[in-house]
């Protein structure tokens, strides 16, 4: 795909692929921990809080993934934006909101984990 075709990409599509991109990084990535669903439904309440855990695991890595990939998107606009203001603008937007949206997700994975194991477990 050429820089004029993914000029005139819509901003929907360019959001789609980052996003199949992130999942299918993701999925390999939950492939390879080895988690699998509870096999003893006796001892749910535990298995549960280990579920929620590899759940919110999973998630920050595909947010960390989804903000490599907009900051290298918005790099690569920087990189081509051949001094139009504008375009400029708008790549250290997208990398701005995406090292916030980083950090966000890593505050929310925090605060979820330390409600799992200092509140819930104990």
């Amino acid at each position: 795909m050429s820089l004029s075709q993914t000029k005139n990409m819509k901003p929907q599509k360019k959001i789609l692929g980052l996003f199949v991109t992130a999942l299918a990084l993701s999925a390999n990535t939950a492939q390879a921990t080895g988690w699998q669903m509870p096999t003893n439904p006796g001892s749910l309440p535990e298995d549960f809080m280990g579920s929620l855990g590899n759940i919110t695991t999973w998630l920050l890595e595909l947010a960390a993934a989804l903000a490599v990939l907009a900051i290298i998107y918005a790099g690569v606009v920087y990189t081509a934006s051949s001094g139009d203001q504008e375009r400029v603008e708008s790549a250290k937007k997208s990398i701005k909101y995406a090292i916030m949206g980083l950090a966000m997700a890593g505050i929310a994975y925090a605060i979820v984990n330390v409600i799992i194991t200092k509140i819930l477990v104990a």
